[in-house]
């Protein structure tokens, strides 16, 4: 039935190219040498690839983000919203065009996230009202900077994977679409059967992603929630194998990026003893499946009262043998 489902997205993907005629190799060879050529270009220069987003780690580690399918995974409660808030941010100030289908939050809700991430002014302040001149003005302008950005929200409700494929389409002819973000997969619907259990239904939305980043070449990033099958392990970090009872998301995703928090897990007694001190606002990005690089870790220092994020001190990408176990 998995099959199925993805023969009914695979229709999501035609465009009006279809019937055409398969491609000489030599037209393949000749883009990639172009391709490499603004590369060395770029590099002599100094300048910044294309893909780059403008977050430091993700830049110099995965060199910026090309188009794929690309899985933001996490247990609810480990920030996997803000972190796509980050991305969505960073990109948007280098110039790129974002859409952000927010499908959980309302969009007056994400920006109070940003605006707190901006100012350094704790989240639950901006909900009070509490806050003095010096602050309503940091508040100001950090909005007059957001509403500056090149990024679009859309919150329809349970949008289907079609409707949702045709207004970034439609958005694309508007001014190229540089990058998508969908918070998050499973709160979309399919759109082909009504009939379709939810693991069917989660395989033709992440095919239709994955064809949707092809055919506009850009980063599509996917937000997904994990079951509480990882709450069962001692070491509860997720793994690939755990996106497997969602569809086709694992073989469909060009990178998964998998979020963990030790501190999420620690009693606030716990949170106190000084040996966990070196836990606190760390926050593990693992890639887990990475169509060029393999397996790494990107390492965070997240706050969560001010959704800010900076590369912790002393960050190193870990040997690939060391997540052997979970590719």
């Amino acid at each position: 039935m998995i099959d199925k489902a993805q023969d009914f997205a695979f229709n999501i993907g035609k465009l009006a190219n279809v019937g055409q005629a398969y491609n000489h190799i030599s037209s393949a060879v000749e883009n990639s040498l172009k391709d490499i050529n603004e590369r060395i270009k770029a590099f002599n220069n100094g300048d910044a690839s294309k893909w780059f987003i403008g977050d430091e780690l993700i830049d110099r580690e995965l060199l910026g983000l090309e188009p794929g399918f690309i899985i933001v995974a996490a247990r609810a409660g480990m920030a996997k919203t803000s972190y796509a808030l980050n991305i969505m941010k960073c990109a948007a100030n280098t110039g790129k065009k974002v859409l952000f289908s927010t499908l959980e939050m309302t969009e007056e809700a994400l920006i109070k996230r940003m605006l707190s991430s901006i100012t350094g002014i704790n989240k639950r302040k901006l909900r009070s009202g509490d806050l003095d001149k010096h602050e309503l003005k940091l508040i100001e302008d950090a909005g007059k900077y957001l509403s500056g950005l090149n990024v679009k929200f859309d919150s329809t409700s349970t949008p289907n994977i079609s409707e949702l494929a045709a207004k970034i389409k439609d958005e694309n002819l508007n001014g190229k679409v540089d990058m998508v973000i969908v918070d998050y997969i499973q709160l979309m619907e399919a759109s082909t059967n009504k009939n379709f259990n939810k693991e069917q239904e989660i395989s033709e939305i992440s095919r239709g992603l994955k064809l949707l980043s092809k055919d506009l070449n850009i980063p599509v990033i996917g937000l997904s929630q994990l079951s509480r099958a990882v709450e069962s392990r001692t070491d509860k970090r997720p793994i690939a194998s755990d996106l497997r009872a969602s569809g086709s998301l694992e073989q469909d995703a060009d990178i998964i990026m998998m979020l963990y928090r030790d501190e999420y897990y620690l009693t606030q007694e716990q949170k106190e003893a000084e040996e966990n001190a070196h836990l606190l606002n760390r926050l593990e990005v693992n890639i887990v499946k990475g169509r060029e690089d393999g397996a790494m870790q990107l390492v965070y220092k997240f706050v969560p009262q001010y959704m800010s994020f900076t590369e912790w001190q002393g960050t190193t990408i870990m040997d690939n043998n060391k997540y052997e176990d979970i590719i």
